[in-house]
């Protein structure tokens, strides 16, 4: 870290917080303290050849061309400090030609993430100008020694401390000084920032994709959608066949196609059934092997389901409407409160 990290960090050691000033030598801004975290971290010094400013396309025979006559497009790799995406992009122009050095561990460090106080301006407090003149200058830790300290000590109290007076007047005045409190917030983070309860840090099952459309993000832990059709008592047609956007039943698993397999011996026998039919009517060991929650996600395959009229909440096998059948009337449900 520089010497001005170091001002504005402050004192600090491998146990406690280091305080960060945003504004250094100024006694009254309140510091951001750090989270101290043990990491175990390497420290690289990554060595690439020096940029020419001379720019040519690769494989070519053309000219060479200068810093001024390169395109607008390669201004940001031909200018300014290094950065991480120029060091990448040179890594890869250099790949026999680059040094990586090992300069040590990093066993601490130091994350500021809690948000800076409120600021009030004393710039014009007469207070204030008192208290940076005879109090704020009561720092008697430059000394380590316990003589010059106290020597230290006993200067300030002679030369500052004893002239510090209070205004005694009483009575109402014009522009009274108000005198900030030494801290104006106790909430230092907005939200809690944990992977435990709600946080606002990032969903670790989310990730960024890169496919032929641009880059895009997923979350990997999103259940598949359960397309599986919903009719009401007066919906013209039945469907006869399963969603088109669903994925492939050759593409399941093993134990779940044995489940669909005997999903449909039983729609079968039975074209009209609950979702409780068809749970305590399935061989239980293959009924383990899916799950309760796995097994939702097969009824699309089989058939569809009816939210209202007389067979409401019961699964009917693809293409049996139980409307047109006089003998379907055994298998009506009926709902209680």
């Amino acid at each position: 870290m520089s010497s001005n990290g170091l001002q504005l960090v402050g004192q600090y050691s491998a146990t406690t917080e280091a305080d960060l000033y945003l504004r250094p030598g100024n006694r009254e801004s309140k510091p951001i303290a750090s989270f101290n975290s043990k990491t175990n971290n390497v420290l690289l010094r990554i060595t690439v050849p020096k940029r020419t400013g001379r720019k040519r396309k690769r494989g070519s025979d053309e000219a060479w061309q200068s810093d001024t006559e390169a395109p607008v497009s390669s201004a940001r790799l031909l200018s300014g400090p290094p950065d991480a995406w120029r060091l990448a992009r040179s890594l890869r122009d250099n790949p026999d030609r680059y040094n990586v050095e090992l300069i040590g561990s990093i066993r601490q460090t130091h994350r500021f993430r809690r948000l800076p106080d409120f600021v009030w301006s004393t710039e014009r407090s007469p207070f204030m100008a008192k208290m940076r003149e005879h109090i704020l200058p009561f720092d008697c830790t430059c000394s380590k020694n316990p003589f010059f300290f106290l020597l230290s000590l006993i200067d300030l109290v002679d030369t500052k401390l004893k002239n510090f007076k209070f205004d005694m007047s009483k009575g109402v005045q014009e522009d009274n000084d108000i005198i900030p409190p030494p801290q104006w917030t106790h909430q230092t983070l907005p939200f809690n920032y944990s992977s435990v309860g709600p946080s606002y840090r990032q969903n670790p099952a989310i990730h960024n994709i890169f496919s032929t459309t641009g880059p895009t993000t997923r979350n990997t832990q999103v259940p598949h959608r359960n397309r599986i059709p919903m009719l009401t008592y007066d919906t013209p047609a039945v469907p006869t066949m399963a969603p088109q956007d669903i994925i492939p039943e050759s593409s399941l698993p093993e134990p779940f196609q044995t489940l669909l397999a005997a999903m449909r011996e039983i729609l079968i026998e039975r074209p009209v059934c609950t979702r409780r039919y068809l749970q305590n009517h399935v061989p239980l060991d293959i009924w383990k092997k899916v799950g309760p929650n796995a097994a939702k996600q097969l009824w699309q395959y089989v058939g569809y389901i009816w939210n209202s009229g007389p067979w409401r909440d019961s699964i009917c096998a693809l293409g049996i409407d139980p409307r047109k059948d006089q003998e379907m009337r055994w298998y009506q449900t009926m709902m209680f409160q």
